[in-house]
């Protein structure tokens, strides 16, 4: 469906107007269209407020709460539908409003590989940075699924107690035989960083990259919440990219969090 929308988006943006005069369509599908949230920048729109979902009155008392209400999924966990209101109000109180710029949300990207001929996968998770004065770009921040998928981090291989005594010429035998296993050779204590891990074993041309399989966005904006945003695609008005959850959390509970979702 969501292919559906893009191309129903990409048609409108360069086919004359007066082309479109000429066929009939279907009014429940361009109904639909308007109110699905069709990009992430669609959804921050809506809700900072500055985009309204179709059909309300912007100078309304509750026109904000209902068109946060219209970016959650309706399909969320029955648990979840009770404190929507208590969520959107927080957003409200505290005029909580998203930017690109921020450096408070997360895409996390499950990326289907193939690693010494198996398939597996990997979460990557990217945020915005800002460089060269007013340029961004999204860049790599953490991996997660890495140790004891593609690394075997209870491995542990010894250098004979004797090395030091012959210039550990063992080294040589371990980077020339025994590369694959070089994380095992680490003191034990040391953590492995699995983003470092996982880009070196992309750059020595061990990982096969196949394709994003799922992408969601984590937000943190929201005093006392972190709430997830990802893409339902199905027909109804409450399609494209929506709230599928949220969950209190403090500040400290929310560090934790991130600290998890880099695989750190």
């Amino acid at each position: 469906m969501r292919y559906i929308i893009r191309l129903l988006l990409a048609m409108m943006m360069y086919v004359p107007t007066n082309m479109w005069a000429q066929h009939i369509i279907d009014p429940m599908l361009t109904q639909e269209f308007s109110e699905h949230v069709k990009s992430i920048d669609e959804f921050m729109n809506r809700f900072n407020g500055t985009e309204a979902y179709p059909g309300l009155d912007k100078s309304a008392p509750d026109y904000r709460m209902k068109n946060l209400i219209s970016l959650c999924d309706r399909a969320m966990k029955n648990e979840l539908k009770q404190k929507v209101i208590s969520f959107a109000q927080s957003i409200i109180d505290n005029n909580i409003h998203l930017d690109y710029t921020e450096d408070k949300w997360y895409a996390i990207a499950k990326c289907d590989i193939k690693f010494k001929g198996k398939n597996t996968y990997v979460n990557l998770i990217l945020h915005p940075e800002r460089i060269n004065g007013e340029r961004y770009r999204w860049v790599f921040c953490g991996a997660d699924n890495v140790n004891n998928n593609l690394i075997d981090v209870q491995l542990k291989s010894a250098i004979s107690p004797v090395e030091h005594e012959i210039h550990f010429m063992e080294l040589q035998s371990i980077f020339k035989n025994d590369r694959q296993h070089i994380f095992s050779y680490r003191e034990s204590n040391y953590a492995i960083d699995q983003l470092s891990a996982f880009l070196a074993l992309a750059q020595a041309g061990s990982i096969e990259f196949d394709q994003v399989k799922d992408l969601k966005f984590v937000f943190m904006q929201v005093p006392d919440y972190i709430f997830i945003v990802e893409e339902k695609g199905r027909r109804g008005s409450n399609a494209g990219w929506l709230i599928t959850s949220f969950e209190a959390k403090t500040v400290a509970e929310k560090k934790q969090y991130v600290k998890k979702i880099l695989g750190k």
